[in-house]
């Protein structure tokens, strides 16, 4: 017995006006909050070395398109040059990089630290 042909029915999701408003003024909102810190943190050039080094990743993301070529490369060189910035390991074949300028079992742990104390932070906040 043979089955029968199936069709694709082509399927489109509508949203409903009060989400697509919803969706327009979060994207606005999100992208004029991204732009507001990407021009403080220009303001402040003394700071820019370590940019987009300290934001969270929607603003580091957008500082990272305005950086040259150099200023990408800048932990990368430091790491394979002096070694991690933490415990000065890692040239060479020791640790790989993990970014930042950190091998990568410092580049984990200071993550780590960095989430807790946010969190810690975020609580005290409320």
């Amino acid at each position: 017995m043979q089955r029968p042909k199936t069709k694709t029915v082509p399927c489109e999701i509508i949203l409903s006006p009060a989400m697509q408003a919803q969706t327009v003024v979060d994207r606005a909102t999100i992208q004029k909050l991204v732009e507001q810190q990407v021009a403080e943190t220009l303001a402040k050039s003394d700071n820019a070395v370590f940019e987009p080094f300290f934001r969270v990743k929607q603003v580091a993301n957008v500082l990272r398109r305005l950086q040259s070529i150099p200023e990408q490369r800048v932990h990368s060189v430091r790491f394979e040059r002096l070694g991690c910035m933490i415990c000065r390991g890692g040239r060479g074949a020791d640790r790989p990089h993990g970014g930042l300028g950190m091998c990568d079992r410092c580049y984990a742990q200071e993550f780590q630290i960095r989430r807790r104390l946010i969190r810690e932070l975020q609580r005290e906040e409320r």
